[in-house]
């Protein structure tokens, strides 16, 4: 690993915001994983409240598919920082570029600022509930653990440890030595969750994907990489046998997840897609363009719209602020095609609602693959 993708400095424990709620920056990594890195943002956006998040950091490895672009609109209008990687440096050093990005911030930035914790997201990560930061960062503070997340065993170890993709920590007791920054392997954290059992510091269980609070895509970098036939990528053997999204094996997940896409979808796809900037129903006035749309991984949004996405993006996020709820995701039947990911919408029958997660309603999708968490890889 070299020097910039390496721990620079410890997180300097003078500066801690003191204020409540606990306020949390959040870092992902990002490999042509356009549409996905956009619903996150979206999620976190209107899913959690402005005084929680303080402040959110995108690590690009070296996308070709149009991520950087948008990235960069996304961080000229606020929504997020991003450090764009002309090459691909792996899931784990990319965490270190945003948890140096972070340490650096935090000598600068006044109490209101500060940051109290950090929440580690995989770009297929989407929020799903509204007190997902405040459950999660009051559960961390109360029990002055370290470590929480959702914990699971693997084929390769005895010990249970955190599952990366939704992980929150306590950065002046992690991100330091002795403990282990992030490392460039299939589980970047793992070192750096034994170091923490080690010195004795406290990993606590907290059911991220369980009970609804986030909903977990998985494998969706490495179905890119299969799909492009990237053999240069150190992980495209694994790859081959290793793209099916699993959801966590969460009853309900794949339905909270096309939910939540749907409502991306609606709130303003439709403009972006043809040209415009519409907002959805819920938010703003829609777009004149009334039309069927149909957005897919990998073709939205056009590179010729990204300046649209990114003004739609910022402005549903001003709008949610203010009232910081739930947004309808409008009438309209969707469905799903595993192959392409693709969503669809027409005509204006609503369809009928199964069951609920993290309070929504579901609607019907096709049943993902079932396969074990312990079979992600992080690159």
């Amino acid at each position: 690993m070299d020097v910039a993708t390496s721990r620079k400095q410890a997180w300097p424990t003078r500066r801690r915001s003191r204020m409540s709620p606990a306020r949390v920056a959040v870092i992902s990594v990002n490999y042509n994983t356009r549409l996905l890195i956009a619903q996150l943002i979206y999620s976190l956006r209107t899913r959690c409240a402005p005084a929680e998040l303080a402040h959110v950091v995108v690590v690009d490895n070296g996308s070709r598919d149009g991520s950087q672009e948008l990235l960069a609109q996304f961080e000229h209008a606020g929504l997020c920082e991003v450090i764009l990687n002309a090459d691909q440096r792996y899931h784990g050093p990319a965490l270190n570029q945003a948890m140096n990005r972070l340490a650096e911030r935090q000598t600068r930035v006044g109490e209101q600022d500060a940051i109290d914790s950090v929440w580690v997201l995989d770009s297929d990560c989407v929020v799903v509930r509204q007190d997902a930061v405040r459950r999660s960062t009051d559960a961390l503070t109360s029990s002055r653990a370290a470590l929480a997340g959702q914990k699971s065993s693997n084929a390769w170890h005895v010990q249970e440890t955190i599952g990366l993709y939704s992980l929150l920590f306590d950065p002046a007791q992690v991100w330091r030595d002795p403990i282990r920054p992030f490392d460039d392997s299939g589980e970047p954290s793992l070192a750096l969750q034994l170091d923490c059992a080690a010195a004795r510091l406290r990993a606590i269980d907290f059911p991220f994907t369980r009970e609804g609070y986030v909903v977990h895509r998985g494998r969706s970098t490495l179905a890119e990489v299969y799909a492009r036939g990237d053999r240069d990528n150190a992980h495209y053997s694994w790859a081959v046998d290793h793209h099916t999204p699993h959801f966590n094996e969460e009853p309900g997940a794949a339905e909270g997840w096309q939910r939540l896409s749907a409502e991306f979808a609606a709130a303003g796809t439709n403009g972006v897609e043809s040209g415009h900037c519409g907002l959805g129903p819920s938010w703003a006035r829609r777009s004149s363009a009334r039309r069927p749309w149909t957005c897919c991984v990998n073709n939205l949004p056009p590179r010729g719209n990204i300046r649209a996405t990114s003004l739609l993006l910022k402005a549903l996020c001003r709008l949610s602020s203010r009232s910081n709820s739930p947004s309808a995701t409008g009438n309209g039947s969707t469905s799903v095609s595993r192959a392409s990911t693709t969503l669809t919408r027409s005509g204006s029958r609503r369809s009928r609602a199964s069951t609920t997660f993290g309070g929504y309603s579901s609607v019907t999708v096709t049943a993902p693959v079932q396969c074990s968490r312990s079979d992600d890889r992080q690159i």
